[in-house]
């Protein structure tokens, strides 16, 4: 592709992405000679740094880096801000400052460090930003990754339901349960209640006590 970014990627429905404008795209076939390629046109911090290399070389696997900076800004919801690739370093042996390469890792630390420890997806991140293009995952391997992450995630919500499910019978039948106590407390009260009208009557009325006890 060489141009993977957020803008050219679009979102259906909020669940489905699709990458479009391939326009700086190169078809890959037997006769693919890395010799012939061009600089890679696209923003500069989503590229890898074999692609910034004059002239360049480099495979497939640089659009494995855009799809690891693309990744971390879906999971931080930021714009990738990368530091610069090189910076300068003093050693006592050279009067004028060295200049050496910078790990891609460390030039995306800031924002990655954004990302939870435990995130399922940040080792992935950190693989896909290898500065070496031959230690990042092939395309195959990160749809793997992400359907494998898929799957565990379905199955812990299937298990989620299975136990709420469970949690459900249980309440349902705890309220079966109450609802006979109830139903028995509520004959129990009647029956207290009926005992104390009769008392009552027999208080106000001990000449009709009397005439019922000599009846019996």
């Amino acid at each position: 592709h060489r141009d993977l970014s957020s803008n050219n990627v679009l979102t259906l429905g909020g669940i489905r992405f699709k990458v479009t404008d391939f326009g700086m795209s190169k078809l890959i076939s037997s006769r693919f000679n890395v010799t012939s390629l061009t600089q890679c046109p696209g923003c500069p911090a989503y590229m890898s740094p074999e692609s910034l290399e004059t002239p360049p070389v480099y495979s497939t696997k640089l659009d494995t880096f855009s799809f690891g900076v693309l990744t971390i800004q879906i999971i931080t919801c930021k714009f990738p801000d990368p530091s610069p690739p090189k910076k300068k370093v003093r050693d006592p042996k050279y009067p004028a400052p060295i200049e050496i390469s910078v790990f891609d890792v460390e030039r995306h630390k800031s924002h990655i460090d954004l990302i939870p420890s435990t995130h399922p997806l940040l080792e992935m991140v950190n693989t896909c930003l290898s500065y070496q293009e031959q230690d990042r995952l092939t395309a195959e391997q990160c749809c793997d990754c992400i359907s494998r992450l898929k799957r565990a995630q379905v199955s812990k919500r299937a298990n989620e339901d299975k136990g709420n499910e469970e949690t459900m019978i249980e309440i349902v039948t705890e309220i079966a349960s109450l609802k006979k106590e109830i139903e028995l407390l509520r004959q129990e009260i009647k029956m207290l209640e009926q005992e104390n009208a009769n008392a009552k009557v027999a208080e106000t009325n001990p000449v009709g006590e009397m005439k019922f006890r000599y009846l019996i």
